[in-house]
């Protein structure tokens, strides 16, 4: 942290979050002043936000200094300034597009633009979303989609830090290092004090003796948990003790990266398996889907085993949008990200429900809820496969 003594924490998560908890004791303890807001009061500016009328949102009122932030949060306010750039006349939005293309060329060559911030990206992005004084965001949570990070670093001139735990380990797993202004994708390399070690994954083909490194992502040290609370059979599955050290089976797949930092390239509960034989990961084709500004949240579903493509329910904010239009986006929006054509949804059911902690689909760290997604839309699902 820059200057502890001027700054101001803005608490979006939960408390009960162990990320949101580990966040605030540190902030505590150094005496930094806690702003304590809502996902969706953030601005009336950012998609499927509910701001009280006349006013402009918790960051304008706060303007912190750090966030903590999982990734739908920020891949909401990079929408919110993807569709401020396209209500720019053509002129100043081609001026704006040379101004990011620009930075962040020169970013990647370990130069500022200082002129540039402050004459475009402080006045058009950071300041009418009240993030003139934020120096650091912090995400955690999920994988950040590699496009939203270099975007939302350039746009906001922000430290973005990547961080990577669980409950299981009282939230210490890896970190980004904040003198690491240019690598996208990574979570960094495993913090002090922390073990981590990849395992062959047979079934989904990840395995420690590829080109990279890969495969499921065991943690061990002190901060390892000793188990589930009256859960014997889940303990036994997740945790294991060897050689005095306890170790816990996160079920996360990682890749190696070369220069030390581990990235998280899957997810094994979010793997399906076609009758061709290939696998295919439903979080990596939402998290490349849904940064598109048109699509509010998404659940890609392989709902019957017998077919060999996936479907999707697409959550959509504007209602001047058709299902065709939708469909359009999702096919080109995939094939931008370098999704392969399996990977690509066939078919979509377009939806104007929001996908909040309150309507169920989604936890209050906005991860969806894919059993309880599929059970709502299980008829929708159904004749998308069969139509």
């Amino acid at each position: 942290l820059a200057d502890r003594n001027n700054d101001v924490y803005i608490a979006l998560l939960p408390l009960a979050h162990i990320f949101e908890l580990s966040f605030e004791v540190i902030a505590l303890m150094w005496n930094i002043p806690i702003g304590y807001s809502h996902p969706n009061r953030i601005s009336h500016t950012v998609p499927n936000t509910r701001v009280a009328e006349g006013s402009t949102g918790d960051l304008m009122a706060l303007k912190p200094t750090i966030m903590c932030v999982v990734p739908v949060i920020l891949e909401r306010i990079h929408k919110a300034i993807q569709n401020k750039v396209e209500e720019k006349h053509p002129l100043l939005k081609m001026v704006i597009e040379f101004c990011f293309d620009y930075k962040k060329e020169w970013n990647l060559d370990g130069y500022g633009t200082p002129i540039m911030d402050r004459l475009i990206f402080d006045q058009f992005f950071k300041k009418p979303l009240g993030l003139e004084n934020l120096n650091i965001i912090v995400c955690g949570g999920a994988s950040l989609n590699p496009e939203t990070q270099e975007s939302m670093r350039v746009y906001l001139n922000t430290l973005i830090i990547q961080g990577y735990g669980l409950t299981e380990t009282c939230a210490c797993g890896c970190t980004s290092s904040p003198h690491d202004f240019f690598s996208n994708g990574n979570v960094g390399p495993p913090t002090v004090g922390v073990d981590i070690k990849l395992v062959n994954w047979e079934e989904g083909g990840y395995k420690v003796t590829d080109d990279q490194p890969r495969g499921e992502i065991i943690i061990g040290g002190g901060h390892v948990a000793k188990e589930y609370y009256n859960m014997p059979q889940e303990t036994q599955e997740a945790f294991f003790t060897d050689e005095g050290k306890r170790w816990f089976r996160t079920g996360d797949i990682g890749q190696a990266c070369d220069n030390g930092c581990i990235e998280i390239i899957d997810r094994k509960k979010d793997i399906v398996k076609f009758p061709s034989g290939e696998y295919v990961s439903l979080g990596k084709v939402e998290s490349a889907l849904k940064i598109h500004p048109v699509i509010e949240n998404i659940c890609a579903v392989y709902g019957d085993s017998s077919k060999d493509f996936l479907v999707a329910i697409v959550s959509v904010e504007k209602e001047n949008n058709s299902t065709e239009e939708v469909l359009k986006i999702v096919k080109e929006q995939g094939e931008k990200q370098g999704l392969k054509k399996r990977e690509i949804p066939m078919y979509i059911h377009m939806t104007h429900d929001k996908w909040i902690p309150e309507s169920g689909l989604v936890t209050p760290t906005q991860k969806l809820k894919r059993k309880t997604i599929e059970m709502k839309y299980k008829e929708q699902i159904e004749q998308l496969y069969h139509q």
